[in-house]
């Protein structure tokens, strides 16, 4: 306990990477990187085996052109590769404690420095940043019956490919990136039957479009860093944030594919604003639309069939039960910050999250000036601004650092 460092960062993805980097290129070098996995990116290497990123070039601040070496859209590997390079880059590496979870943040009293509890033991600091995503544990619905059921149900987190459900007949709960690329895994994988079960709205839009899409707007000069600086720089709240969401709809809204008749109702708002209101991203297909079209993957409207419960051999929806082997549950993540965050005035229920962090608009805590959630507020850019969220708080905490030190020595 008598250890303190200025600067606690837990997470080391694209936020706590962008972060640290931020802080050693500001001469701070008294700072940890709490990883709670074996190697940088850690939660990337637990996904399942064919997952992509929807963003097209998406990229960490200062990274030297490393991002050149991989392909448009990264698979998992590549993202776990390419922030490891990034981690030993920017010298991180003996600045991260690997297979570290943090148990409690709490702060003793006003004056006092934050104490961390980890499962290696307890820290202090001065400055803490909580890096830990929106999608740190998995939500796992209640479903009556659950027990009964003889067949295998796991969440999407614990897919890794199709080979263990070959010959099954397979339910997917969800129609989001993981449950369409899930159910595409399973159709192409041998299983007998893949249905996916889906009640919100939601927009699908074809990858290759938005790939070429994407293409059009770097040559342009609309997706250059200088641009999309500019962009991270708006806030939620900021007349230029609808305006630019609005605006990015008009564009790729058109790209959008109508499901309707397939069972999927299309969002009443463009997929920019049906993100930021209502906090559902579309689903960027890889092939899944094919194949809802050709009959390899059918959808089930939960509107018109809610899910009632499950039995020994299927799950009762809505007036009849279907046989199935298995049930993914491809429902999406929670921060599970009330898990280890001491105080709870540092939280408040925000985008359908019980517990969600009090922020000034740039990642800041309005309650505490000295903690931070890295990649917790949003921007224009979505996912692109996970590393620059990191590189501004850090200078941020760099500039309060140094303010205390000669206010210490005047």
């Amino acid at each position: 306990m008598s250890e303190i460092v200025d600067v606690a960062i837990i997470g080391a993805g694209f936020a706590g990477l962008g972060t640290g980097a931020g802080l050693r290129a500001q001469g701070i070098e008294n700072f940890v990187l709490f990883e709670r996995g074996d190697r940088a990116g850690f939660f990337w290497s637990t996904t399942y085996e064919r997952l992509h990123l929807h963003s097209a070039f998406h990229d960490m601040p200062h990274d030297g052109g490393l991002r050149a070496d991989y392909p448009m859209f990264l698979s998992r590997n590549d993202v776990v590769d390419y922030l490891g390079r990034y981690a030993r880059q920017h010298g991180l590496v003996p600045h991260i404690h690997f297979d570290t979870n943090v148990t409690r943040v709490d702060r003793p009293d006003e004056e006092a420095t934050w104490e961390l509890q980890t499962n290696r033991g307890s820290i202090r600091a001065r400055f803490v940043a909580v890096a830990t995503a929106m999608n740190r544990i998995p939500h796992v619905p209640e479903i009556p019956g659950i027990d009964a059921f003889e067949g295998c149900v796991l969440h999407s987190h614990a897919y890794a490919n199709s080979k263990p459900f070959a010959g099954h007949r397979v339910l997917v709960v969800g129609s989001g990136n993981s449950a369409a690329e899930i159910a595409l895994d399973l159709s192409e994988g041998g299983a007998r039957d893949v249905a996916m079960w889906v009640r919100a709205p939601r927009h699908f839009i074809p990858l290759k479009r938005m790939g070429r899409l994407f293409r059009v707007l770097r040559f342009l000069g609309v997706m250059s860093d200088n641009a999309n600086d500019e962009a991270h720089r708006i806030s939620v709240g900021d007349p230029q944030f609808e305006k630019m969401a609005r605006m990015r709809d008009g564009i790729v809204g058109r790209l959008a594919v109508d499901l309707s008749k397939y069972g999927i109702q299309r969002p009443e708002v463009g997929p920019f604003m049906d993100t930021y209101l209502n906090n559902r991203i579309p689903t960027f297909d890889q092939g899944t639309i094919s194949a809802i079209k050709r009959g390899d993957v059918r959808v089930i409207d939960g509107n018109e069939r809610p899910i009632n419960g499950f039995r020994s051999d299927g799950v009762a929806l809505g007036d009849r039960v279907e046989a199935f082997d298995d049930v993914i549950l491809a429902t999406g993540y929670e921060p599970g910050l009330e898990e280890f965050i001491a105080d709870e005035m540092l939280l408040a229920p925000a985008l359908g999250y019980a517990a969600y962090p009090r922020t000034d608009g740039r990642c800041r805590s309005s309650v505490d000036p000295t903690l931070f959630f890295p990649g917790f507020d949003r921007t224009p850019l979505g996912g692109f601004s996970l590393g620059r969220w990191g590189w501004e708080i850090a200078d941020v905490m760099a500039a309060a650092l140094d303010r205390s030190e000669k206010e210490g020595t005047a």
